[in-house]
């Protein structure tokens, strides 16, 4: 094993840490989210990694954006129903968080199963299960993930 094939896991109350040689990863429980990524002392992120289905309509939105807005589209967030520590080898560890995108007041818009995979040479997969709730009844404006 080198050096930079290190990988440790840590669960604490609120977060899942995970550290490489160089990169220190944290996964919020209650979001399921990765809302930090320090890499050789500097953190790469301004806010949580979040998933996202909004995007500004366009002249085409005309008939269905203020569906959208009614339905809080714009305001949608992440929600973990669970985030556990899924597997640990001496190459990788895997997060899984069972989770929802919701919109405040309103019923959860998506049903998630978000897995995250560090490795220990550095880097982190994510993949994202997600299927619309079948009581939303508009077609959603897009779905991904947004960083900033």
């Amino acid at each position: 094993m080198t050096p930079y094939s290190i990988i440790k896991c840590e669960e604490t109350e609120f977060d899942v840490v995970v550290t490489t040689a160089s990169t220190v990863y944290k996964v919020n429980k209650a979001k399921g989210v990765i809302y930090s990524i320090v890499d050789n002392g500097k953190e790469l992120l301004s806010s949580a990694i979040e998933p996202t289905i909004w995007r500004a309509p366009t002249d085409n939105d005309r008939n269905i954006k203020n569906t959208w807005f009614s339905h809080n589209f714009h305001r949608a967030g992440a929600k973990a129903y669970g985030c556990e520590i899924a597997e640990i080898t001496d190459k990788s560890v895997t997060v899984v968080a069972d989770m929802a995108l919701v919109a405040p007041v309103i019923m959860p818009i998506a049903k998630m199963k978000t897995t995250y995979t560090f490795y220990a040479e550095g880097g982190v997969s994510v993949t994202i299960d997600a299927k619309r709730c079948p009581e939303i009844k508009p077609p959603l404006p897009r779905f991904g993930v947004q960083f900033s």
